[in-house]
């Protein structure tokens, strides 16, 4: 067969088998003493199957392992990941559909309902208090967000207010818009304008007023079998506390603070964002924006003040303990780590000032540094397993590493290494009894 006879066979065109002889897709026939190609049954069969992966979707470097038999390139193997990318394009088109089934449901469709379905049911939710400009500019706000924000982020955010959507909180909402209406070009020392600020806290979802608080750490906190529940000693220097266990032995738990270091950083931190709280609001009001996207903004300020903190509170009152059952390491209800009596073999004073993140862990060490810091170093006699968190800022975690050195901060190193050492006494003391 010539080229033209072997394209008509397999449906294609000249120019196509002309192509995969470049890509190598077809090898190249013999040829004629004319020069023109010839070829075989086997050349179509080739080109046949060429043309049904490429309607696959299969591209022709794939297409072209697969004839060749490439072992790295099995057709299951490419199936299957053409089959994952057609699922994905398949749930985005769904989408899709779906937001266009919104639009075409209303009588006038708008750009600005072109949001995602999460938003578009939220958005709805809220028709009744949308008379109002401020109800206007807020769902026009949230709407930005809906395009600016990333899909978990939205979603997280719609999950956050869903309780705002009750008939209570919507009542409520028409109530504040009323108040903001009264109040749009009042003095910002005008008294109202306080309680207004404070009722708006007050609407806000519990999740989100109870997000920065320590509460819900101290209430997540495991209780060991035999000990009794009870609050942690407030971290100083180094204090120290008993209390009775399961079998009658009195139980010292010595507290390791770890604040003092960060403590003025965190304070100078948190007043510039009141600062710049206070700032922004009197900033807005000179360009003025309206009421509610103001306030949206004052709240997510205000929510950065009360992480801050949060963070300042829970480092203060869940310090490093040392107890018979060994060493417990965390930074607020931010990361804790439990490491066995029996494991610690030494513990040594060395200072560093250059550690770049909260938690490291590299080279089977774990750093847990306070204002870029560490002073105190535990050699492990047998390496540990440590998961890798995710964020430094959430509790999610990733893979283990193996850890057999510990560095940490203490605001008394001192301290804090005689009651390490006293715990590495009495175990190996049990050990030789």
């Amino acid at each position: 067969m010539q080229i033209g006879e072997l394209a008509a066979l397999a449906g294609v065109s000249t120019r196509t088998v002309r192509h995969y002889h470049h890509q190598g897709v077809l090898p190249e026939p013999p040829r004629r003493v004319n020069g023109y190609r010839e070829y075989g049954l086997r050349d179509a069969l080739r080109l046949a199957r060429a043309r049904r992966l490429t309607e696959l979707g299969l591209s022709l470097d794939e297409v072209r392992d697969v004839l060749a038999g490439d072992s790295a390139r099995e057709l299951r193997e490419i199936l299957l990941e053409l089959d994952a990318d057609l699922a994905r394009q398949e749930a985005a088109i769904r989408v899709r559909r779906e937001r266009l089934a919104v639009l075409l449901s209303e009588e006038s469709p708008s750009p600005d309902g072109a949001v995602s379905p999460q938003m578009a049911e939220f958005l709805r939710c809220l028709e009744t208090v949308r008379d109002s400009p401020f109800a206007a500019a807020d769902a026009e706000l949230l709407a930005l967000l809906d395009t600016a924000a990333e899909p978990e982020d939205r979603d997280r955010l719609l999950e956050l207010m869903r309780p705002m959507t009750t008939p209570e909180a919507l009542a409520r909402a028409e109530a504040l818009y009323r108040r903001l209406a009264e109040l749009d070009r009042a003095d910002p020392a005008d008294p109202r304008v306080g309680a207004l600020a404070a009722d708006f806290a007050a609407h806000l979802p519990p999740r989100a007023r109870r997000r920065a608080g320590p509460r819900d750490a101290r209430r997540r906190r495991p209780v060991r079998p035999g000990v009794p529940r009870r609050s942690v000693p407030r971290a100083g220097r180094g204090r120290t506390a008993g209390h009775g266990a399961a079998d009658g032995r009195t139980v010292v738990r010595h507290a390791v603070g770890y604040s003092r270091e960060q403590t003025p950083t965190m304070a100078a931190m948190l007043f510039v964002l009141v600062l710049e709280t206070v700032a922004m609001d009197l900033l807005l009001r000179r360009f003025g924006l309206p009421d509610v996207p103001r306030l949206v903004i004052l709240a997510l300020d205000a929510s950065s003040v009360l992480g801050v903190l949060g963070v300042m509170v829970s480092c203060a009152r869940r310090p490093h303990t040392v107890t018979p059952d060994g060493l417990r390491l965390r930074y607020g209800r931010l990361f804790g780590l439990d490491i066995p009596a029996e494991l610690v073999a030494s513990a040594r004073i060395d200072r560093r000032y250059d550690e770049k993140r909260l938690l490291r862990l590299s080279d089977g060490e774990l750093a847990l540094a306070v204002s870029s810091q560490t002073n105190i170093v535990v050699e492990l006699r047998e390496p540990i397993e440590v998961p890798r968190p995710r964020r430094p800022w959430t509790t999610a975690v990733g893979s283990a590493a193996a850890v057999r050195r510990v560095r940490f901060f203490a605001d008394d190193p001192a301290a804090a290494v005689r009651a390490v050492a006293a715990l590495t006494t009495t175990t190996m003391g049990e050990r030789a009894a």
